[in-house]
């Protein structure tokens, strides 16, 4: 091999449409628990994670740079609020087990 190769970089995004998702959140009315969770705190914010309980989803590293947020934005602490929501994922496959 001469060592010369060609790379070609693009962006190839997956998942949610999160610029969609957020006008939406904008235009229906909200669940009865948002809406009760907005008139307990209304200053308080709301990270709401959900992903599949899969090793591969990085949910012990979302809750470790939440636990840093926190440590190191001290004016955050009682005004932010972390929800994990993870249901079991490939719980029949003996490798996941």
């Amino acid at each position: 091999m001469d060592g010369r190769r060609s790379v070609k970089i693009i962006p190839c995004p997956i998942g949610i449409d999160a610029e969609q998702i957020a006008r939406l959140a904008h235009q229906v009315p909200g669940s009865s628990a948002a809406q009760y969770l907005r008139r307990l705190s209304p200053d308080h914010s709301i990270i709401l994670e959900v992903d599949r309980l899969d090793y591969t989803k990085g949910v012990g590293q979302r809750l470790l740079t939440f636990e840093y947020l926190l440590e190191h934005y001290p004016t955050l602490r009682g005004r932010v609020s972390m929800i994990q929501i993870s249901p079991p994922s490939r719980s029949r496959v003996p490798e996941y087990v």
